[in-house]
């Protein structure tokens, strides 16, 4: 049996892989998220304690990766749904992703600008 390389390069499989990272760290952030608030139910003093832990500069810089990670997730689902629907757009993959790109960095940068000076 002969084993060849999975990964061959490209623009649509990096997109691929950076929709499966974000995805894992989307869902991620929800399970920390719905652990940390139902700490509520138990203990406001514990919650408090952990509130407290986010508020420490770095994670500013995990809730601004976290905005951009949410907003390509769904630029490139959005991308993937176009895809589905109308199969004419597949052979203009890279050019749709680029498009994507652009207006995933127009929304991110200003976003995460507000998160990391505090407004």
């Amino acid at each position: 049996m002969r084993i060849t390389p999975i990964y061959r390069g490209g623009v649509g499989e990096a997109a691929g892989w950076l929709h499966k990272l974000t995805g894992v760290g989307v869902f991620a952030f929800l399970v920390i998220h719905i652990l940390d608030t139902a700490t509520l139910a138990y203990s406001t003093d514990l919650y408090n304690k952990i509130i407290a832990v986010y508020r420490h500069p770095f994670f500013k810089l995990g809730e601004a990766g976290l905005v951009g990670a949410v907003i390509f997730h769904a630029f490139n689902g959005v991308r993937l749904i176009l895809f589905d629907l109308w199969t004419w757009l597949i052979p203009h993959h890279k050019l749709l992703f680029w498009i994507e790109a652009l207006l995933v960095l127009m929304l991110w940068i200003p976003t995460s600008m507000l998160i990391l000076l505090g407004h």
